[in-house]
């Protein structure tokens, strides 16, 4: 009888065959993660530092200041909008490190030696390094350049090339080497976005931070409405000519806090966001499609989304913790009422209000078009 099944010895053959398979797959599975997860830490470190930079620059002038003397000067200002919990002079950098030896092309240098601009590569008129670690174990070495906003090679506002470094984003673990686990902060761009909501093509970038107009603004932009409509929509101050193209309907002579939001960010070349990066927002923060209606037809969850709006609060610097609501740039058609976008932890909706006693309504500018 003929036998068509295989011997013990082909058997082995095979499963080596498909174990090495197995093994290398496995590999290069590994490696491929680790990748992953690698520039993903390096995105998100890269990112929340430009965040503390934006923030120092929209509230302190940050990088657009020229007095400084020194980076460590510039970076006990940054502490103020960055979580940095140890700032280190120049003669005390490698305090901010859990080790004491970098290693880049073969050599190795000790930290306490980094003294100059040139020791980390830097050419031109840079202040001595000094360093900071943050809150989550993240160290990092930075020289500020001199003088840089009225150096005229430096183009208008690319603030990136003030600042120069690197980053260490695996904190205590090694291997402590350039190129690897330490990164260039080259390439670490400040963005005009305060805050950025969302990764993709409709991301909502704030470039104000969340504000709400006094009472006193609120009367002085009542009592401008009438003139603004008379005048194409255009308000007019201390000889200064600001576009309010959203306004078409004026809606309370006491007070109107929605025309005050408007005119604010009018005076910054801004405007108020529309209700449809209003919408996109909430599907950001409550992770999941949400409706765009309004109260009756609201959306609700169960369970609440407490913590995503707790979140949403704290990291995109809305002053109430968990609801907030926010005035979009347009107005009912009939009645004179504005656009609003409610997130409450258990439900979100699209409203109109009256614009007057609603000082609880946040504001804040995108660019205009």
């Amino acid at each position: 009888m003929k036998n068509n099944g295989f011997t013990l010895a082909e058997t082995l053959i095979v499963l080596g065959v498909v174990g090495l398979i197995a093994t290398l797959t496995i590999h290069s599975l590994f490696i491929k993660i680790n990748t992953i997860i690698k520039d993903k830490k390096i995105r998100v470190l890269k990112s929340k530092f430009i965040e503390g930079l934006n923030l120092y620059n929209y509230h302190d002038n940050g990088l657009a200041k020229t007095d400084y003397r020194s980076t460590y000067e510039f970076l006990q200002g940054l502490s103020k909008h960055f979580k940095i919990s140890l700032i280190c002079d120049t003669n005390n950098i490698s305090n901010c490190f859990y080790y004491d030896e970098i290693k880049y092309d073969n050599n190795t240098i000790n930290i306490k030696d980094i003294k100059t601009p040139g020791k980390i590569n830097l050419s031109g008129e840079y202040f001595p390094p000094a360093a900071f670690m943050t809150i989550d174990g993240t160290s990092y070495i930075v020289s500020l350049r001199k003088n840089c906003i009225e150096d005229p090679l430096i183009p208008l506002k690319d603030y990136s090339l003030c600042l120069d470094g690197f980053f260490d984003y695996n904190g205590k673990n090694g291997p402590n080497t350039m190129g690897k686990d330490i990164i260039s902060m080259r390439n670490a761009s400040v963005s005009e976005c305060i805050y950025k909501i969302g990764e993709d093509e409709n991301a909502v970038c704030m470039v104000t931070a969340p504000f709400t107009p006094t009472l006193d603004e609120a009367r002085t932009a009542a009592g401008a409405c009438q003139s603004i409509l008379n005048n194409n929509g255009i308000y007019e101050e201390e000889g200064k000519e600001y576009h309010i193209p959203a306004l078409k309907k004026c809606s309370h002579p006491e007070a109107d806090y929605w025309l005050a939001a408007s005119i604010a960010c009018a005076k910054e070349n801004k405007k108020l966001p529309d209700i449809n990066m209003l919408h996109y927002i909430a599907t950001n923060i409550y992770g999941q499609e949400v409706k765009k209606t309004g109260w009756l037809n609201r959306t609700t969850f169960e369970p609440k989304k407490l913590e995503e709006i707790n979140n949403a609060s704290i990291t995109y610097g809305f002053k109430r913790r968990y609801n907030f609501v926010l005035w979009a740039d347009s107005e009912s058609n009939s009645s004179g009422n504005a656009e609003y976008w409610s997130y409450y932890p258990d439900y979100t909706y699209w409203n109109t209000s009256n614009r007057r006693d609603i000082e609880l309504i946040e504001a804040f500018c995108i660019k205009a078009e």
